[in-house]
């Protein structure tokens, strides 16, 4: 009866956890999260909340949420709730209020609900949608706009364009 030995190989190097990103990709992500960094920055910078027990309720509200996937007729994939947050939050709540919101519910979905994401990946996904909310709050309550008396409803339509362009087209 033949004895089957194993032996351990023993590597002098760590394996590493992720495989190492391309060029373009990594350029990328770097300004994507460079970007969303200095809005978020100039965002906290001038942060107002006229009613915080509002903007704490709704922030609670949305991070429970924040996991939350639907299915949407007529749309390829899954639709996330963060991008229904960050359209109520455009109407209800201030700039800085919206984006904190959107960077919050993105980093609890990406750390805590789904399967680990890259670190990168994680970088990307925070930068874009700090970016995506403070473009859609910025067209909503765009001066070009406000100035012409457009109707709230195209107003909402322009900033749901706007939000859903900055989060599927880079990604």
């Amino acid at each position: 009866m033949a004895v089957a030995h194993t032996q351990s190989i023993e590597l002098k190097y760590p394996v590493p956890k992720y495989l190492p990103l391309p060029a373009g990709v990594l350029l990328c992500v770097r300004v994507t999260g460079l970007a969303g960094l200095i809005v978020l920055i100039g965002s906290l910078a001038h942060w107002e909340s006229p009613d915080l027990l509002k903007f704490c309720a709704f922030l609670t509200v949305a991070i429970f949420s924040s996991g939350t996937i639907i299915d949407v007729p007529s749309v390829a994939g899954p639709f996330s709730l963060t991008f229904l947050f960050v359209l109520f939050g455009t109407l209800d709540l201030t700039q800085p209020e919206t984006v904190l919101m959107a960077l919050v519910m993105t980093v609890v979905h990406n750390r805590w609900l789904s399967p680990p994401t890259r670190p990168a990946l994680a970088i990307f996904y925070a930068g874009s949608s700090v970016l995506a909310s403070a473009v859609a709050h910025g067209a909503y309550h765009g001066e070009w706009l406000t100035a012409h008396n457009a109707d709230p409803s195209v107003r909402v339509a322009i900033a749901t364009v706007a939000l859903f362009l900055l989060n599927s087209v880079p990604s």
